[in-house]
């Protein structure tokens, strides 16, 4: 997968994360965006996979 497309992918969920982190829904900015919950877990860090709520926020 070329960077552009792995910048977009970290893009919209970093955008969907925080919408999702502060109260509002996210669900359509992913699915509108027509990337998969694989790519997600592939291209995303771990800060914006626990905004999405796809992993559980680590405690120290």
């Amino acid at each position: 997968m070329d960077r552009r497309k792995i910048g977009f992918i970290q893009g919209v969920a970093y955008a969907a994360g925080l919408c999702r982190r502060f109260g509002s829904d996210s669900e359509q900015i992913l699915k509108e965006s027509g990337i998969t919950e694989e790519e997600l877990r592939k291209y995303v860090d771990d800060y914006d996979l626990q905004n999405l709520g796809l992993i559980e926020e680590e405690e120290d």
